[in-house]
């Protein structure tokens, strides 16, 4: 959370309680984050699941990988300019996904 703190780009962020889900086939997946960012004076907002360092993506359960990528193609069908990303840490986050530092 820090690093959302000490970031002028990051214009609001909230950690979501366990009722806010994303609808899967699977079943309702839970996003760690919402956080809107100022980029170049276009507001865009993420939903943000963290998957710790250690807990690598392809190490997750099949079932919890095809949540993440329902949770993705779900915002891509919407046509929204909301994006559900999921990420190793904020650094992460804020370097590579939103290329803001």
């Amino acid at each position: 959370a820090r690093s959302f703190e000490n970031n002028s780009k990051v214009k609001l962020y909230a950690k979501l309680p366990g009722w806010f889900t994303i609808p899967t086939p699977l079943g309702s997946y839970n996003p760690d984050w919402a956080v809107l960012i100022d980029a170049d004076g276009r507001e865009k907002l993420y939903f943000v699941l963290e998957t710790k360092a250690d807990t690598m993506f392809d190490a997750l359960r099949p079932t919890e990988r095809a949540k993440i990528e329902c949770g993705k193609k779900h915002f891509e069908a919407l046509g929204t300019e909301v994006t559900f990303e999921d990420i190793d840490s904020f650094e992460e986050f804020m370097e590579e996904k939103v290329a803001v530092k």
